[in-house]
């Protein structure tokens, strides 16, 4: 976050398969997230993503990634086996972002304070990451029904209009 706290999520099973399979794959189930406000010389569990042990179904089992607003360093946004998180308050809270449950796998929130998130194939923006104000951006085939992962990176210079060339 800008004010220098320290964010990071743990658990892995939304990608792979977490008891092993014949592909190979492996995962872990976290234990939520954890927290430095000391510049990383030490970190605290949130308590509000508690786990509970060894539950594959668990919401906070599996953090896929996390972004900050950079206005607003409270501000917090988790994507979950749960869904996306939002937090305004450095992450005592959490409320539910955007369409409920569904797995968001990334999520960016660019200069200006709006954000970008992706399901397996499709990305959601909102002008200001409040609940209730996200769309499905209409990208054309870009991506198509395939994919399995999407992942998002903004440049600061990018403007949310920018997007609408992606399906060119």
């Amino acid at each position: 976050a800008t004010n220098g706290d320290i964010y990071f999520g743990t658990g892995e099973s939304i990608f792979s398969n977490v008891w092993g399979g014949a592909n190979g794959a492996s995962g872990s189930i976290g234990g939520g997230i954890w927290k430095s406000i000391d510049g990383g010389l030490s970190f605290q569990h949130l308590p509000s993503t508690s786990v509970i042990p060894n539950n594959l179904n668990d919401g906070w089992s599996a953090v896929a990634e996390m972004a900050s607003d950079p206005v607003d360093s409270n501000r917090i946004y988790a994507c979950t086996k749960g869904g996306m998180k939002v937090s305004s308050d450095g992450g005592l809270t959490w409320d539910n972002g955007p369409l409920g449950n569904i797995t968001f796998m990334d999520v960016e929130v660019a200069s200006d304070g709006s954000v970008y998130a992706s399901t397996s194939n499709k990305i959601y923006y909102s002008p200001n990451g409040d609940v209730g104000t996200y769309e499905l951006l209409e990208i054309g085939t870009v991506f198509g029904g395939g994919s399995g992962r999407i992942a998002i990176a903004i440049a600061p210079s990018v403007l949310p209009a920018d997007f609408s060339r992606l399906g060119e």
